[in-house]
């Protein structure tokens, strides 16, 4: 099935203020938008607390509550809509140019993918939520009306071959008795809740390695070609050596500290096509 067609959204700072560009896949503009960013007008409401500590689940209840009146609505989402139409006028401005784009083109009408590629003088603005882009009409993101990603500006593009299901992942668990607990269990059900469907059907298959020390990570990767590693533990960094490490286990149960220079030989030449940091 062929993915839906792209806009791309290059965000750079100008002076003081951003300019964010909006190009369909074959490099035309759809619309142009220079806009302030004031962190103090994005916070008051903290929808990125809401999405990381799960204090309630705003996009299922936006979602089943798509088609009713804003003003029923109950405070707290009226202002997410709020808070969407700003960040939605980041990018688009009025939106008008957006949408007669979007009418007009039948291969972007039903869905497209959002790419917002930030330049690093940008940086300010990669962690907001533009999952609540709204359109003054609906939640564009949390309605599958466009998929959003994030892409540093002229990043080079991935082209990995494509590999035959199943999809084989291994999360490797790393706690060292010297550093804080981590909800590792929580962890572990959220993957295995959004795979259970895929695996059921022999489409994904999950090895979790629970002796997380560097030499069984070695082993592992031997013995099967996983195509998803994910790592999940602590992560520091050494300021001594100006370098950031993962905390893997010794023998003894105590932090191992491995850094690129170990782990790029062991990764490279696999049949790896990501790898996740939960650090």
């Amino acid at each position: 099935m062929p993915l839906p067609p792209e806009l791309r959204v290059e965000i750079r700072k100008v002076g003081d203020k951003f300019h964010a560009v909006t190009e369909r896949a074959s490099g035309g503009e759809v619309c142009a938008n220079t806009f302030d960013h004031d962190p103090g007008k994005l916070i008051h409401f903290e929808p990125q607390w809401m999405l990381e500590k799960g204090a309630r689940l705003p996009a299922e209840a936006l979602r089943q509550d798509a088609g009713a009146d804003n003003t029923a609505r109950p405070p707290d989402d009226r202002l997410l809509i709020q808070y969407g139409q700003r960040l939605y006028g980041y990018l688009f401005g009025d939106g008008q140019k957006l949408k007669s784009f979007l009418e007009f083109n039948d291969a972007y009408r039903p869905q497209a993918r959002l790419t917002l590629c930030l330049h690093p003088d940008a940086a300010a603005l990669w962690s907001l939520p533009w999952e609540y882009l709204h359109d003054g009409q609906e939640f564009l993101c949390l309605d599958g009306r466009l998929l959003l990603s994030r892409l540093p500006l002229k990043l080079g593009e991935l082209s990995p071959a494509g590999a035959a299901p199943p999809l084989r992942l291994l999360v490797v668990i790393a706690g060292p008795d010297d550093q804080h607990e981590l909800d590792f269990e929580r962890e572990i059900a959220v993957i295995q809740d959004a795979l259970d469907d895929a695996m059921r059907a022999g489409q994904v298959e999950v090895d979790f390695l629970d002796d997380a020390t560097f030499p069984a990570l070695q082993d592992a990767l031997s013995r099967k070609p996983y195509h998803v590693l994910h790592y999940t533990g602590h992560g520091a960094y050494v300021e001594k050596e100006k370098r950031g490490v993962l905390c893997f286990e010794d023998d003894e149960g105590k932090t191992d500290r491995v850094g690129a220079d170990k782990l790029r030989p062991l990764l490279v030449g696999r049949d790896l096509r990501l790898v996740v940091l939960s650090a």
